[in-house]
């Protein structure tokens, strides 16, 4: 019988950039359909070519936690410097943003919740994970990190890497079976 290590967190940077891509996504949405958090910006505040200087950063991201988990730590000015247009009155919106971000993340509304949120998921997706290795005689060569983000990543749909794996809350509740089949797909 195969036994593996999953490990899972509600990953501080990934879920800020979760929050900076709903405020973009915001800017251009009708009132009813606005995804949290909610800022008016000035057009000018964003990056030409946001999009893909999210993508970017967000694959770096992924790529500096999975080389080590203990990278998992807001890069605020980093983000900044990437993402947005940079003059005094961007820096000041910015930092009420990043401000904005922390307050919730630290509550019990935030981080907590989000981990917590999945706790049942986690551990149904562990079982399955294991008879699944199990059909297929398969052992795991490192520790499965899961890391739960409260929002979909509009961007691109495909998990980081077979070991390092980002989904949000939606995708572990409407979405498990693609995730359980993405993951058998990127391990065996």
């Amino acid at each position: 019988m195969n036994s593996f290590v999953m490990r899972t967190d509600a990953s501080t940077s990934l879920n800020f950039l979760i929050y900076i891509q709903n405020i973009f996504l915001n800017q251009n949405r009708k009132a009813n359909k606005f995804k949290y958090p909610n800022f008016t910006l000035s057009p000018s505040f964003f990056k030409p070519n946001f999009e893909n200087r999210f993508k970017t950063l967000w694959s770096d991201v992924c790529q500096t936690i999975d080389k080590d988990v203990s990278n998992d730590f807001l890069l605020g000015d980093f983000y900044y410097q990437e993402l947005f247009n940079s003059n005094e009155e961007n820096l000041q919106k910015f930092n009420e943003i990043r401000q904005s971000f922390q307050i919730w993340w630290d509550s019990l509304a935030g981080q907590f919740s989000i981990e917590r949120s999945i706790d049942e998921q986690r551990d149904l997706l562990y079982q399955d994970l294991k008879i699944l290795f199990d059909k297929y005689n398969f052992s795991p060569e490192q520790v499965i990190s899961v890391y739960v983000i409260y929002d979909d990543y509009v961007f691109e749909t495909r998990l980081a890497t077979p070991y390092f794996i980002v989904a949000s809350i939606n995708t572990f509740y409407i979405h498990y079976k693609n995730l359980l089949g993405e993951i058998e797909k990127m391990l065996i």
